[in-house]
């Protein structure tokens, strides 16, 4: 899981530069044994150590914070003041970025369940903050505890993995309570609704081509269709004619016996 963190930064495109990179941390493994590991209280013991290790990284960064920062030498030999230490982005593979923000199979960044993440939406999305986070978690938590009312405990839990809110305990990332505090006293930027965990997590696609891993994939793509040029068509290299359509054509071009195979 590698984040991109940046020190006294104020401009949000920041975050996609690939000069501010460094290591969050490492949490450490627990071995288990095959026959235990699905058992519940092993998955809640790694839960619980895998917030405190969090909790704890958070704390570094508030710890930095609150002291005003320090003077850090730097290569050249000279000495520079850095007031702040600042997350602008989490970039992680999935399941790593869902269990920093501990939002299950939804949508990291918005409430959008699993099953309605293939739908097409409009500009109503609403967007996870560590204000609303608290307040749906709240909410669950009053329906599940509604004495008298047969199977509300069951809805509740149903409801909040589907829009990603557990019942238990928010992300440990949340800084909603040091923000309530002291407005001051915050880590991924003085905006609650844009800087926070969730909205400095970007998606895994994101992180895709971050790595480099979509070029690696089109190019795999290219040879694919070049090789069964070769191998099913007879053709060379230099006669796979290059074209922007969509995969449909491709399977027309391909299988109906046509001397051209089109590469998006």
């Amino acid at each position: 899981m590698s984040p991109l963190s940046f020190l006294n930064a104020s401009i949000r495109h920041a975050r996609e530069s690939t000069y501010a990179k460094a290591s969050l941390g490492t949490v450490p493994g627990v071995p288990v044994a095959s026959v235990n590991r699905n058992r519940v209280v092993v998955k809640e013991f790694r839960s619980t150590l895998r917030a405190a290790c969090h909790e704890s990284i958070l704390g570094c960064y508030q710890a930095y914070n609150r002291k005003g920062g320090c003077i850090v030498p730097m290569q050249s030999g000279s000495s520079l003041y850095f007031p702040r230490a600042c997350i602008l982005a989490i970039y992680a593979d999935s399941p790593a970025a869902t269990k920093c923000t501990l939002t299950g199979s939804a949508c990291p960044q918005c409430f959008t369940p699993r099953r309605r993440m293939a739908n097409t939406v409009g500009n109503v999305l609403k967007m996870r903050t560590d204000e609303n986070m608290h307040v749906e978690q709240q909410l669950l938590r009053n329906y599940r505890d509604r004495r008298g009312q047969a199977g509300a405990s069951a809805r509740a839990k149903s409801l909040g993995r589907r829009l990603g809110v557990q019942l238990d305990y928010l992300s440990p990332w949340s800084n909603h309570e040091a923000r309530l505090a002291s407005p001051s006293d915050w880590v991924f930027g003085p905006d609650p609704k844009l800087d926070n965990v969730y909205q400095c997590m970007p998606q895994v696609t994101l992180h895709g081509f971050d790595e480099g891993l979509v070029q690696k994939l089109n190019y795999g793509t290219v040879m694919t269709f070049i090789a069964h040029g070769a191998a099913v068509e007879g053709m060379n290299t230099t006669a796979v004619s290059v074209l922007y359509v969509t995969p449909l054509q491709h399977f027309l071009h391909i299988y109906n016996g046509t001397k051209n195979i089109y590469v998006t």
